[in-house]
């Protein structure tokens, strides 16, 4: 992936640089298309078995929001599970996603 290509502003590439940095070139893609908010970026671990949606938008400089998508839990009413988090550091989020990027 090319993230200098991606039609976002360079907060998001250098977030996605900072990722690619922790975690690898192969620890996660960017989902496309990208039908989110220009602030922020939707990406997937290499199994697909969830996605990570991480914005800017209304929050401190320098931190993030964060949204960890998971498919349906049989039995809910709802076609996800998500986990939210706001307000977040870069090593606070590297932390996060620690637990599902390798």
């Amino acid at each position: 992936m090319n993230i200098w290509s991606l039609d976002k502003p360079n907060t998001i590439r250098q977030l996605l640089i900072h990722l690619e940095e922790e975690f690898g070139k192969d620890s996660f893609h960017v989902l496309e298309p990208q039908d989110t908010h220009e602030l922020s970026v939707r990406i997937a671990p290499p199994d697909e078995s969830m996605t990570i949606y991480i914005y800017c938008y209304g929050q401190s400089a320098g931190h993030y929001g964060v949204h960890f998508e998971f498919p349906k839990t049989v039995g809910t009413s709802t076609s996800q599970d998500e986990e939210i988090y706001d307000d977040v550091s870069l090593q606070r989020l590297f932390d996060m996603l620690s637990l599902y990027l390798f």
